[in-house]
């Protein structure tokens, strides 16, 4: 019974909240500004109690395979490459089907085993066939109540466009699984990952996967070693579930329960489906409660700037006015200094590593493939010309392209992350000028709120295939009386001769082949080169136009405000003062929700 009366009292209070917070949404769209927002989004989530969970993670981590896993089928791809470039959302359904929506507004149903020719980087790559996201309903209990599981593209890989795409998803989620993987330990670029992913989602589960590639003796000090790194980076206790999605799936297909046991599924299983139940409506309350208080934030900015704009004497205001201009000005030289900064980092460090990969792949691998054909050309020097060249032919030419077909695919990712290592404390520093200008601005036009919603987006990442076609090789045979048979009426006393001329013609094919791999080695170099060479000035221009569309977006939405009421101060007393009059009282209710709110995060959030 007192269980019972327990749980009245929580849905009384999920009740009570949902409905302060939508009377709040209805009191901040009767501003003049409300209609920047998302206000619809938001009440709708809410009244249907959307929630959505987001599997992320780094690429190659196995999130597809847990969701398989979660759900016990087959039902999204997984290979040993990364896969997935398109966020997939699982919503409940009596049975499964599957729907593609495209940027241009229209869709349409697919079979579900037609799924990678929308979803995987294979099929779809960069998404040229231009899919916005894709819909699957799936009979489980994990998606009941409005749960949403979204498995989004792994960051990190040199499908740069991936890593785009799961950035933008972040804002939608409520909660979110952290997949990390025993073979490749928590590193920078996942933790800063995962800090992105806190400032949006209010649960994390943290899932270690693929524990069946590793001894079980080793798997306690992994486990540490990684709740260590992310209680660090987190400064929170850090949970982990250690898994194998592989055979967890494998298990709950074929019924299997010991190896069901070896997976270590069920305990995850068991506080995911704990969290559902107890826990989503509240978090569904705070990430929503989270994004109107961000976007009040956003509000006051803006009215405040107009307001003071209204209330300042006009030519004291345009002092202040040219003195933000100056600031401006300052903000445009530093991405000046910080672009050509970018530049001398690009051509010294970017690009002379590059040159030294090169050189030195280049010699370690022509000397490697010198010495196999020596050894080729010893091992078939017996045999007859035509097959002896067409054997060298094929090794040289084969060695050659598949190892500069490996080698630049990992050199163009070791080089994204070093772009990346270079990019990071510059976009950071971008966030801070952005931050200093909001509250340069608020302390010069004397405004008490600093807002800080303003930040630098990440860039979008894309990679360029490299492909390298086999170049022919004009071989210059000797005269056909050397390769052809020679008639039997040749006497004996020539066939030394013919013996003699079938060796210096082997020789010359080996010292021709030999040649040609030193030859198309310095074309394959200079394609590489010139490959990876683009590859890094796109991404850099990538990377300088966000940057610079981040400042201005700011300076545009600082300037706005701004002007708008200048504007209107000029224009006249009496529409100053009828302006300043709306302010006043959407600023006031700005305000005010902002606080009712605020301490109704508090205490959902303590609650959750």
């Amino acid at each position: 019974m007192a269980v019972h009366q327990e749980s009245y009292e929580v849905f009384q209070d999920l009740s009570r909240y949902k409905q302060q917070i939508l009377e709040a949404i209805d009191r901040f769209g009767e501003t003049s500004v409300a209609q920047r927002f998302s206000l619809e989004e938001i009440r709708s989530r809410l009244k249907q109690e959307t929630f959505e969970l987001l599997v992320v993670g780094q690429f190659k981590r196995g999130k597809s395979y847990l969701i398989n896993a979660l759900l016990g089928e087959d039902l999204l791809p997984t290979g040993v490459v990364p896969l997935t470039s398109i966020v997939t959302v699982i919503t409940y359904g009596d049975k499964i089907s599957a729907s593609v929506f495209f940027t241009d507004g229209s869709f349409k149903e697919i079979a579900i085993e037609d799924l990678n020719k929308y979803v995987t980087e294979i099929e779809n790559p960069k998404n040229e066939k231009n899919v916005r996201e894709v819909w699957i309903t799936f009979p489980s209990d994990y998606l009941r109540g409005g749960v949403r599981l979204i498995d989004t593209p792994g960051v990190g890989s040199f499908y740069r466009h991936n890593t785009d795409v799961a950035y933008k998803y972040l804002p939608k989620s409520d909660a979110a699984i952290f997949v990390l993987s025993v073979d490749q330990p928590a590193g920078e670029a996942e933790i800063e990952f995962l800090k992105d992913v806190r400032g949006f989602a209010h649960k994390i589960f943290f899932v270690l996967n693929k524990i069946d590639i590793i001894p079980k003796t080793e798997l306690d000090m992994v486990v540490s070693f990684t709740k260590k790194v992310l209680e660090e980076a987190t400064g929170k206790e850090a949970k982990i579930f250690p898994i194998s999605a592989k055979w967890a799936l494998e298990a709950r297909k074929n019924g299997h329960l010991h190896l069901l046991n070896e997976s270590g599924i069920q305990a995850f299983t068991i506080a995911l489906e704990n969290f559902l139940v107890q826990e989503k409506g509240l978090v569904i309350l705070c990430s929503n409660t989270h994004r109107i208080l961000w976007y009040l934030s956003e509000a006051a900015l803006s009215l405040e700037l107009e307001r003071k704009a209204l209330l300042s004497p006009i030519e004291e205001f345009k002092q202040k006015l040219s003195v933000f201009e100056r600031k401006k000005s300052e903000m445009s030289s530093r991405i000046g200094y910080l672009n050509s900064m970018v530049d001398h980092t690009i051509k010294n460090v970017i690009l002379k590593q590059l040159d030294e990969d090169l050189k030195s792949f280049k010699h370690k691998l022509t000397e490697q493939i010198r010495s196999e054909t020596l050894k080729i050309f010893e091992t078939n020097k017996e045999g007859p010309l035509e097959a002896l060249n067409e054997t060298l032919k094929r090794h040289v030419t084969d060695r050659l392209y598949e190892s500069y077909i490996s080698w630049f695919e990992k050199e163009k990712e070791f080089l994204g992350q070093k772009l990346g290592e270079i990019f990071e404390p510059i976009r950071k520093e971008m966030d801070n000028e952005i931050k200093e200008l909001v509250k340069f601005s608020s302390d010069l036009f004397e405004i008490s709120s600093v807002h800080d919603r303003f930040s630098l987006d990440k860039p979008i990442r894309e990679g360029r295939v490299f492909r390298i076609k086999e170049e022919p090789m004009a071989l210059e045979f000797l005269d056909s009386v050397l390769t052809e048979k020679v008639p039997g009426w040749v006497s004996r006393r020539f066939i030394r001769l013919k013996t003699f001329l079938e060796q210096k013609a082997k020789e010359r094919i080996l010292k021709r082949w030999l040649n040609h791999l030193v030859d198309m080695a310095d074309i394959y170099n200079g394609r590489v080169r010139f490959a990876i060479t683009r590859f890094i000035q796109e991404h850099v221009e990538l990377f300088r136009r966000e940057m610079t569309e981040g400042i201005s977006r700011t300076i545009r939405s600082l300037s706005d405000a701004i002007s708008k009421g200048l504007e209107l101060k000029e224009k006249g007393e009496r529409e100053a003062k009828e302006r300043l009059h709306v302010i006043e009282r959407e600023l006031s209710l700005v305000n005010l929700l902002r606080t009712d709110l605020g301490d109704l995060y508090q205490r959902i959030s303590f609650s959750a």
